[in-house]
This record gives C-alpha cells, structure tokens and sequence, in this order.
C-alpha cells in the first residue's frame, strides 16, 4: 500500500483483490473443514444413539424375561414330600448338633 493517505494506484487496489481471494480462499477452506468434522461427529452421535438404544432394548428384554421366569418358578406347584423323608426343623437341629459336637471336638 502506499504511504500517502487517500492516494490509492492500481497497483494498490490489485494487491488489495488478491489478499481478499487469498482470504476467502482461506476461509471456505476452514468451512469446508469444519462441515466435514461436523458430519464427522453427527454420524457418531447417531451410532452412540443407536447403540444407546440397543443395549436398552437388550436390558428391557433380559428383565422381561427374568420377570417371566420368576412368575413360572412362583406359580410351580410345590411337591410333596417323600415318605421318610427328615422335616426341616429336624434337619436344622441335626445340623446344630454336628456343627456342635465339630466345635467341641476341634477345640478340645
């Protein structure tokens, strides 16, 4: 540019267009950058959705699943007990008693 305020030549004006093409050249350059990181990073937020939306589908079907499980073992009717066999209380009493006579034996 020239020194004198006000005087412009052509010579002026003509590196004045070419540092403006060079700018917005430099510009749309970045644009085009930062579109392509934009469409870069909504595929991924759309692949993250999708897998957010599996892996809640997975869950929602294991407990669905689970709850039916829990209802067919809560509705089995209970066997009846074989002849002979020990009652639980009996069973419990019996354990008591070895547990018992295991702890007195080892600490003896």
């Amino acid at each position: 540019m020239t020194a004198e305020p006000g005087h412009r030549t052509l010579q002026d004006d003509a590196d004045l267009l070419n540092r403006l093409r060079a700018l917005s050249a430099s510009i749309e350059e970045r644009a085009r950058a930062t579109d392509a990181k934009l469409r870069d990073l909504a595929t991924a937020v759309r692949d993250a959705e999708t897998r957010g939306r599996n892996a809640a589908t997975g869950l929602s079907i294991l407990c669905n699943q689970q709850f039916v499980e829990n209802r067919v073992y809560e509705e089995e009717p209970e066997e009846p007990a074989e002849k002979g066999s020990v009652e639980p209380d009996e069973s419990e009493e019996a354990l008591r008693a070895r547990w018992g006579t295991a702890l007195k034996t080892g600490l003896g």
